[in-house]
């Protein structure tokens, strides 16, 4: 009798620690900032905000959206929001570009990802940057698609981020994500010799 008692209070003991270290559950649903709001219908799941206000209608909440006006989230990923940058569809972190918004230098026009050029991005394409990386593949025609995270060089960074926003909705690729042109200094350097889509 004295082992089951033990072993029941020891049993208590354990699931009381568990359950203080674990997310608030509401009807059997994680809330990871216990604001009320089950993770999945919550718009800012790690930050408490029982209101769920969300200005721009993006579906991020307004407490972790970086740009709460701007329903496009800073399209141009220049770090300035739409709502304040004097190009919201152009790349200009300086905010020199004068209307009307037209770059001077450019690569493309390109699909970013798209190194197969067909119009689509698939794991297809991760594997053509892969073999140009390390099996030894040709030259790819348009190496700004290659540079699926637009930070200016193509390496192993890139197919990861093509796989995580194809199968886990990972952050979206850069601009042009559809058929464009970038004025962004990397894409500029890699250089896009065969522009293919209009």
């Amino acid at each position: 009798m004295k082992n089951l008692l033990a072993t029941t209070l020891l049993s208590v003991f354990v699931l009381f620690t568990l359950a203080s270290n674990q997310p608030i559950a509401l009807s059997g649903c994680p809330d990871f900032d216990s604001d009320g709001i089950c993770n999945d219908d919550d718009n800012c799941f790690l930050t408490s905000n029982p209101d769920q206000a969300d200005a721009d209608g993006d579906g991020r909440g307004d407490v972790c959206d970086q740009c709460p006006a701007d329903p496009d989230n800073d399209i141009d990923h220049d770090q300035i929001c739409g709502d304040v940058d004097n190009c919201p569809g152009l790349w200009n972190p300086d905010q020199l570009q004068a209307a009307p918004c037209e770059p001077v230098e450019w690569a493309g026009p390109f699909i970013r990802g798209d190194t197969e050029q067909d119009f689509f991005v698939t794991p297809k394409d991760v594997f053509t940057i892969l073999s140009w990386l390390y099996l030894g593949r040709p030259t790819l025609p348009c190496l700004a698609a290659a540079d699926a995270n637009a930070d200016g060089k193509i390496d192993i960074s890139d197919p990861i981020w093509m796989m995580v926003w194809l199968f886990m909705g990972g952050s979206p690729l850069p601009p042009p994500v559809e058929c464009g042109i970038s004025s962004r200094p990397g894409d500029i350097a890699l250089g896009c010799e065969r522009g293919w889509c209009q």
